[in-house]
């Protein structure tokens, strides 16, 4: 049996274990680089937590959080939305001859391509560092990079798929499921479980990760709240 645990919590999770070398901060709040990842993690959703933050962040920060539950934190939320949370607990199917063999490796070098690619389709939160978390793969048209996954958080044991966009124009040639499959796999190669995060309303997202073999594990709460 798997321990999911970890992934009820999967920021802090992740910065405690896999990326603590990427840690900053020491107590009960820790964070990424900003040009890295913008998300924190709290140990708990407590007095102690939240006067962590305080130590990380001037007054007045925003500060993202994924949060186990929906009580509003004591502080001022200025967004707030649920995350649905999928896992894969199995290996992920076999991807389409075809486009594996166009599969590519993304590094830093095509940072300014992937930045680009991200501030057309709004995949989430992706900084100029986010690359260097690793496992980032694409797919190009004419050279243009055009479809792109990758991983970001990293909880011991498991391995958060994200970054998964497709321009526009090439939507609908199984593109996104090549390129989920392809970061998965590396996953699995290192005995990690795939799990990601998608947007409770963007019901084709979730209708193409169950496709994959994702299943639906729980709500994560994103609130992103102002540091008084």
């Amino acid at each position: 049996m798997i321990d999911f645990t970890p992934l009820d919590n999967p920021v802090w999770s992740a910065l405690t274990t896999t990326h603590r070398g990427l840690a900053i901060g020491t107590g009960a709040a820790r964070r990424y680089p900003a040009e890295i990842c913008p998300i924190v993690g709290i140990a708990a959703a407590d007095a102690m937590g939240y006067d962590a933050l305080r130590e990380l962040f001037p007054a007045g920060g925003r500060v993202p959080l994924f949060l186990e539950t929906p009580e509003p934190p004591p502080l001022p939320v200025i967004y707030a939305r649920d995350i649905a949370q999928m896992v894969l607990p199995d290996a992920p199917p076999p991807i389409d001859p075809r486009l594996a063999l166009r599969l590519l490796p993304l590094g830093a070098v095509d940072t300014s391509e992937m930045l680009a690619l991200v501030d057309l389709t709004k995949p989430g939160p992706f900084g100029p560092r986010t690359v260097e978390l690793g496992d980032y793969v694409g797919i190009r048209e004419g050279g243009a990079l055009v479809a792109m996954a990758g991983a970001r958080l990293r909880p011991a044991g498991f391995c958060e798929i994200s970054g998964v966009c497709v321009h526009p124009d090439w939507q609908g040639r199984g593109y996104g499921r090549a390129v989920t499959q392809a970061v998965a796999a590396l996953a699995a190669a290192r005995g990690e479980t795939a799990f990601l995060h998608v947007k409770t309303d963007n019901a084709g997202a979730r209708k193409a990760y169950l496709g994959l073999g994702f299943q639906d594990r729980r709500s994560i709460h994103l609130r992103v709240v102002t540091l008084s």
